[in-house]
């Protein structure tokens, strides 16, 4: 595709499915530009059996399809993390924004390999790359303001705030014309750049400051991509390579398989310290437990010791204070039997009255208790 000035636009490879039998009239194949102010210019042609395209173009690109279902395989995977922590309960980590950045990638990446053109008319999947290249910052931006806007809410506010402007700002161009997403795929990748060099500074400050150094397997999966960034824009910007891509999708498919073994790992370790805190919990119930059950026995004990103690201190008691006063009353019954004088025996008659009540309010006290 070029413009009036006859500068280009952009280079496509595109397949024809010709019929084998024409029964009557000629073969047209027309060729037209996605741009507005472009015009098709075709550059050679080459004609193959349809098996052969197909051996051509995937024997061609196995490498990058294989780099492709990689990319998906984890991204599957960190939905999986999502929703195991999303059932278990446990805290979000931000897996289903890695998720989607893998997704993106891989399904630009895959665009990428023209094996979609052997089957489909793909103008429109050609487009659509070019979009997916601004949702790889943003959802990065998204991961990492999930993990850490507790400890740098400022920071990744605005680094957030900077990816979706820049998103916001590319569209606008390509929708007005003024500017092609394609030719702004450099700066995509610059800013997917500044939201690693952010993601490396913030991690290395974290672990310095809380003296941890649990995030160099993050730091180190960054570092791969912002490499592969880096090499990508010089190979395109300075020596216009093929292999510029390549290195930003090997860089985005090693990124992709370190996060997703550092998450795995990450849940892992989660799940054993959740488990031994359960442990560490029952082990403290059961502690608990024994020693409120060794409390009760003592209880018992104590109870059962208080009670013989009453029963021995109330039937001494019974034995100590009838005795004298079955003695008081025999010795008055006596007097009672051998005195003559009346005054005497009214006296003695006093006694023994007062006696038996005392003897009965003594009894009816030691039977209550």
């Amino acid at each position: 595709d070029e413009d009036a000035s006859g500068l280009p636009l952009g280079e496509y490879e595109n397949f024809v499915d010709i019929p084998n039998v024409f029964p009557q009239g000629e073969l047209w194949i027309e060729l037209r530009s996605p741009y507005p102010d472009g015009a098709a210019r075709l550059g050679n042609v080459k004609i193959e059996t349809r098996d052969m395209v197909i051996i051509g173009v995937v024997g061609n690109s196995i490498a990058d399809i294989g780099c492709c279902l990689l990319i998906v395989i984890m991204a599957i995977i960190m939905f999986v993390l999502a929703a195991i922590r999303r059932y278990t309960g446990q805290p979000a980590r931000g897996e289903l924004f890695l998720g989607l950045a893998g997704l993106s990638a891989a399904s630009y990446c895959f665009i990428g390999t023209d094996t979609l053109s052997i089957f489909y008319d793909v103008q429109e999947a050609y487009e659509m790359q070019e979009y997916l290249v601004l949702l790889l910052p943003l959802f990065l931006a998204l991961y990492f303001e999930r993990n850490l806007h507790k400890q740098y809410p400022r920071r990744f506010a605005v680094l957030l705030c900077f990816v979706s402007v820049n998103a916001a700002g590319q569209m606008l161009l390509q929708i007005f014309g003024a500017w092609y997403l394609e030719d702004m795929i450099d700066i995509s990748a610059a800013v997917v750049g500044v939201v690693c060099l952010a993601a490396i500074v913030t991690l290395v400050e974290f672990d310095y400051r809380n003296k941890r150094y649990q995030t160099w397997l993050s730091v180190l999966s960054m570092i791969v991509l912002l490499a592969g960034g880096i090499a990508n824009v010089i190979m395109n910007t300075f020596f216009n390579s093929i292999y510029g891509n390549a290195a930003g999708q090997y860089s985005m498919t090693i990124f992709a398989v370190m996060m997703a073994v550092m998450h795995i790992l990450q849940l892992s370790k989660e799940y054993r310290a959740s488990a031994e805190a359960k442990v560490m919990e029952t082990e403290r119930q059961n502690l608990l437990l024994a020693q409120a059950k060794g409390e009760a026995e003592t209880a018992k004990m104590e109870a059962l010791a208080a009670n013989e103690a009453k029963g021995k201190f109330l039937a001494h008691m019974s034995h100590e204070i009838r005795t004298p006063i079955n003695a008081v009353l025999g010795m008055d019954e006596m007097i009672l039997r051998e005195t003559k004088e009346q005054n005497i025996k009214e006296y003695a008659m006093d006694i023994y009255t007062a006696g038996q009540n005392l003897l009965l309010l003594v009894n009816d006290i030691l039977d209550f208790s």
